[in-house]
């Protein structure tokens, strides 16, 4: 079953999604010199094997940079929002290369009906040279692979969860396209949608589909692109847009109607004003990997630079005005820069730092 998925994910080829170079399996040969350990030609060593196992590998392309979850992470804790234009940029890539895969075709010509099913900002990832990718299709299931007794079983983050992913409704396409929705309102809003203080709080929130407008939380949101975001988070999957492309055109006819285009360089910019010299740390680091000794001792690994903090400057996170609709959402879910209700209690709650915004 690994092989097939794996064969699958190699067939994907599009700028927007982490690019699968090999996939198989291998047979351990015991070393004499490497003290012990197991060895294979391509693999190097591997650590609590016997002689001659076989174990199952995928390879791919290496990415240098920081995923959208720990941009947003440094985002928060300034009370900054990104540009509306780059979010719904990024999001618009993260839309293109889903569609790709979406539209797989065999060899026999038939779609494999691929779906990712774990779409959220800690699997987009952002290189310190602007592409954005997404990544890890771990939990991601073609027509013909899924396994026996998954039926049922939640996948994925729970607060990124589609409504019939906790039902027993199956996942397709338009789970995705949800799931996608979710990062981009909450991109815009600068709010997490359906975080509460307990899993079960989480879930009951995913199944109840009670979604405010982006405009209540940020006055910034046009109306056009809230409704694009309103109709990918629609509860019924019927009413969602089609395919992940028409969702992908839509955001690049938004994103050219505010009159430039979101090149790589400007979010090479974003990338070096929220993490200031990460991407020459990065690159150091990776010219020293190759440059190294290819003979490396067994219980030694070349570690990446520390990650540098830092935001620079932003837009702003906007007062928002509170209205009835908004007054629903959970503490802790609004900026504490924003405009909060008169209540004392509710006011307090609201005040909280920020460490609602680490993904669960």
């Amino acid at each position: 079953m690994f092989l097939d998925e794996s064969r699958i994910l190699s067939r994907l080829d599009h700028p927007n999604l982490i690019r699968v170079i090999e996939a198989g399996v291998g047979r351990l040969t015991l070393d004499a010199g490497s003290k012990g350990g197991l060895e294979d030609t391509t693999s190097g060593l591997v650590q609590g094997a016997n002689a001659n196992d076989e174990y199952r590998y995928i390879a791919m392309e290496l990415l240098l940079g920081r995923t959208l979850a720990d941009l947003w992470d440094l985002l928060a804790e300034e009370k900054k929002r990104m540009p509306l234009r780059v979010a719904a940029s990024i999001v618009a890539r993260v839309a293109h290369g889903l569609s790709h895969a979406h539209d797989l075709l065999g060899e026999d010509g038939q779609s494999y009906e691929l779906v990712h099913r774990d779409v959220n900002p800690s699997n987009v990832f952002m290189t310190s040279r602007g592409q954005v990718k997404l990544i890890d299709f771990g939990l991601a299931r073609a027509k013909d692979t899924d396994r026996a007794g998954t039926q049922g079983v939640v996948t994925g983050k729970v607060t990124y969860l589609a409504p019939e992913q906790l039902s027993t409704r199956a996942s397709d396409r338009r789970t995705d396209i949800y799931q996608l929705g979710i990062t981009l309102w909450e991109m815009v809003t600068g709010a997490r949608l359906f975080l509460r203080d307990t899993q079960l709080e989480s879930i009951a929130a995913v199944k109840r589909g009670e979604i405010p407008q982006p405009e209540e939380l940020n006055p910034k949101v046009p109306a056009d692109l809230s409704r694009i975001v309103m109709r990918a988070l629609a509860h019924d999957p019927d009413r969602r847009y089609t395919t992940m492309g028409g969702l992908a055109r839509a955001l690049d006819r938004w994103v050219e109607a505010q009159g430039l285009v979101v090149e790589d360089e400007e979010i090479v910019e974003l990338f070096d004003r929220v993490f200031p010299e990460e991407r020459v740390r990065l690159e150091t680091w990776y010219h020293g990997v190759l440059s190294a000794r290819p003979t490396v001792s067994p219980d030694r690994t070349i570690a990446p630079p520390a990650a540098v903090g830092g935001v620079g400057e932003l837009e702003a996170a906007a007062p928002i005005a509170v209205q009835q609709a908004v007054a629903s959402l959970p503490p802790n879910a609004v900026p504490q820069d924003l405009e909060i209700p008169n209540d004392a209690e509710t006011a307090h709650a609201r005040r909280s730092r920020w460490s609602w915004w680490k993904r669960r």
